[in-house]
């Protein structure tokens, strides 16, 4: 009898103690950032769409399909031994020197998952980059698949506006608004995100300074 599943099924709760771990070991580290409060959150109260503590989304988006109830489904989730997850082997990498793009040329770059490069109307904008190898807080979780990375903060020409949608870890990725925070111009993002950009060193005027809306304005 293979012992293959079973080690898979215990790899997944096996990272979500050592994660929990390393939780309260780093809870106060500034890559968690820093909630909203004061004014900010006053900003946030006054949107359409917080009600009841959190924001709602305007069209009901079931959390889950089918009869599993939530922990069945998590438990589900977490013992899931299907194969084909990753790639057998490294991705193919069409790389792009967004440094030598015509300006005056708009141009459109996925930079993988929700990471995207973009010149429009001789603006440069910079969209959820997620640089790192990990989006996670911690580097044995959420990991890249192996390959190369078609982008790094280094390759990055100035950047007039740097787009947040949301502060998930694979939209808001710590290290890399920090390494690009030299190169930024303004930040646009949402409601809540900005209280982690101005914990982080981005200043709320100056270069790098964030600017608010509320999710679907």
């Amino acid at each position: 009898m293979s012992l293959v599943p079973r080690r898979r099924a215990w790899r997944a709760p096996l990272s979500i103690v050592l994660a929990s771990l390393a939780l309260a070991l780093t809870g106060r580290s500034a890559k968690y950032g820093r909630l909203p409060a004061g004014e900010r959150l006053a900003r946030v109260e006054l949107s359409p769409n917080y009600r009841d503590g959190e924001f709602r989304n305007q069209a009901l988006a079931p959390p889950r399909v089918g009869d599993r109830g939530r922990f069945a489904s998590l438990w589900r989730f977490l013992r899931d031994d299907a194969e084909r997850l990753k790639p057998a082997a490294p991705l193919p990498m069409a790389h792009t020197d967004s440094r030598s793009l015509a300006r005056e040329r708009d141009w459109v770059v996925w930079l993988g998952r929700s990471s995207v490069y973009a010149q429009l109307g001789g603006k440069r904008i910079l969209i959820d980059p997620v640089f790192s190898d990990h989006a996670a807080p911690f580097f044995f979780l959420n990991r890249a698949f192996v390959g190369e990375r078609p982008f790094r903060p280094r390759d990055a020409p100035d950047i007039d506006y740097l787009l947040i949608s949301h502060d998930r870890w694979d939209h808001l990725d710590y290290p890399t608004p920090l390494a690009l925070k030299p190169k930024i111009g303004t930040v646009v993002r949402g409601l809540g995100v900005g209280a982690h950009l101005e914990r982080w060193g981005f200043s709320p005027s100056g270069s790098g300074r964030p600017t608010g809306a509320s999710p679907w304005s």
